[in-house]
């Protein structure tokens, strides 16, 4: 494992980077804000080399203790408690590093002051230069703290969230907006405080304030101060920003990619957020699984519906498609083979429009109605009108059933034929190729209609009869060689 991957030792650099900066800043706050003579800038210079790296290392042992142990999750499934605890860990770390930076801060520049001034009671006008560098020093630490907090939110944010942690206890989660408060409160009493320190040194020097300096203040610390909100900002933020594109994924995905979760990393509003949002998901998985027992159901329930028919009848060999959906999943076409009395059988091809269990369910109806009421039928246009009648009270307003249905006399050698909605009839034999276009309205669309049948002659040795829809929903007969029809 490279260590440089440790996020401890990443911290830890960004520790050294920030003392550099932080002394550097303070070094010149004090040699061109407060103008403090040479003798004072090498106390200074003296407390920032001994001072910064003894915070260092406080620091360093800290952030080694407080993210020890530190452990990926092995795999997915439930998060345990040793999991949820090092997320609990990893999120109050920040403000425990505030805490524990502010802490360290104020006590080794304390340490040093007593070194410098000695130990108390002092002379007044020692008394009065200890409360100033001590309450510098408050502000100072404070701000700076407030950047290693911004800095451990940010290095820590891609830690927590291979943790995939989706759930968490309400109890869990603070306001984001008490941290960007709190931001801008340090940033800008800590520009009046510089500001104000500043005045009365130069007042105290004899001199005037100077406004550039005074802007080159506030303009140091606005800059310092915008910086560190944009990061908690973008930090605290982040999360609303996944919410948003797992969101509008959601919205055009298939129903197999919905049941993604999202990482809890923020313990503010939007980890909150993210945490209520895989609750959700997890609902709508429940949800899921509950439609695909019923779909497995009434899928079986339709394969079995035309598992039955026959594939070859009095010579003639038959095929048919339902062009179902692919997948289980159910839909409104439907092909079938009927045997009557005598010679006579029947083939029918249709779809009922739209997918899924309404249009199922029609078409089943259509079908048990089909298989009732054919026996006792005198012609195909005569049962598609009863059946459209039928039909009137089931078949929803935006839904149309589509149906062939051909009656063959074996003996007779003729077939007769009747169709609704958009359907297809094909007739090839070996003198001619006959066709027959859509043309009445579709079963539910008016109960009134009345539908008629036509007669079609066969050819006695050789014929293929194919009945299909838009849909490719469709079933053939066909009839090749062999003995002749009605021999």
């Amino acid at each position: 494992m490279n260590i440089f991957r440790d996020i401890r030792l990443q911290l830890i650099g960004v520790y050294i980077v920030l003392a550099a900066v932080g002394s550097t800043g303070i070094f010149l706050s004090n040699k061109y804000v407060h103008a403090s003579p040479d003798e004072h800038l090498m106390k200074v210079l003296t407390g920032l080399v001994i001072g910064f790296p003894v915070i260092i290392l406080l620091l360093s042992v800290f952030t080694v203790i407080r993210l020890n142990n530190l452990q990926d999750r092995p795999g997915p499934g439930p998060a345990s408690d040793v999991e949820l605890r090092q997320w609990v860990r990893l999120t109050n770390f920040p403000r425990e590093l505030l805490i524990f930076f502010i802490g360290s801060s104020m006590l080794v520049s304390q340490v040093y002051q007593f070194s410098v001034y000695g130990l108390p009671p002092w002379p007044e006008s020692t008394a009065v230069r200890y409360w100033k560098s001590t309450l510098s020093n408050l502000s100072t630490f404070t701000a700076f703290g407030m950047i290693h907090y911004s800095a451990a939110r940010w290095f820590l944010r891609s830690r927590i969230r291979r943790l995939r942690i989706y759930y968490q206890e309400s109890s869990r989660f603070r306001s984001a907006a008490v941290n960007l408060i709190l931001i801008l409160s340090c940033g800008l009493g800590y520009m009046l405080i510089r500001m104000l320190w500043y005045t009365l040194n130069s007042g105290a020097a004899g001199r005037e304030p100077q406004q550039a300096m005074l802007f080159i203040i506030g303009a140091v610390v606005f800059i310092i101060t915008l910086i560190v909100i944009t990061m908690t900002a973008f930090y605290l933020f982040r999360d609303l920003d996944w919410m948003t594109i797992r969101l509008r994924e959601v919205a055009g995905m298939e129903r197999e990619g919905l049941r993604s979760k999202v990482p809890v990393v923020s313990p503010y509003e939007s980890g909150h957020l993210t945490a209520a949002f895989n609750t959700l998901q997890d609902r709508f998985e429940m949800e899921y699984a509950r439609l695909d027992r019923e779909l497995d159901l009434a899928f079986r329930v339709q394969e079995q519906l035309f598992a039955h028919h026959p594939q070859e009848w009095l010579g003639w060999k038959l095929d048919g498609s339902s062009g179902r959906p692919k997948g289980k999943e159910v839909g409104g076409g439907f092909c079938d083979v009927l045997p009557l009395t005598g010679s006579r059988f029947a083939i029918t091809a249709g779809t009922v429009e739209g997918q899924g269990m309404p249009a199922a369910l029609v078409m089943s109806a259509l079908v048990m109605l089909l298989r009732t009421n054919i026996q006792g039928t005198s012609s195909a246009g005569g049962l598609l009108t009863e059946l459209n009648r039928s039909l009137a009270d089931i078949v929803q307003d935006n839904m149309h059933v589509h149906i062939a249905l051909a009656i063959i006399d074996h003996e007779q050698r003729i077939m007769e034929y009747a169709s609704a909605g958009r359907m297809h009839l094909r007739i090839v034999q070996p003198e001619a190729c006959m066709e027959a276009a859509p043309g009445a309205e579709p079963l539910g669309s008016h109960p009134q209609q009345r539908y008629e049948g036509m007669n079609y002659p066969l050819h006695p040795e050789e014929c293929r009869i194919a009945l299909y829809s838009d849909n490719q929903s469709s079933i053939t007969a066909h009839r090749s060689g062999g003995d002749r029809i009605g021999s």
